[in-house]
């Protein structure tokens, strides 16, 4: 289960890290913040799930 979590929580990550890089890409830089947070949300949301699950974590995955 703690592997299945972990994988989970890089896959959020990455998808965080595409879509961040995606909306620094966007030509028109309108609703920055709300760029920022929607792009923050899969990582967010992984991590939250592995926290409730295992317990206390940091939010980026390569960290121990």
């Amino acid at each position: 289960m703690k592997l299945v979590l972990l994988r989970l929580h890089w896959f959020g990550f990455f998808i965080t890290a595409f879509m961040l890089s995606l909306s620094f890409l966007d030509p028109s830089q309108d609703e920055l913040l709300l760029h920022f947070i929607a792009s923050s949300l899969p990582l967010l949301i992984t991590w939250a799930i592995r926290i409730f699950k295992i317990g206390p974590l940091p939010i980026f995955p390569f960290l121990k």
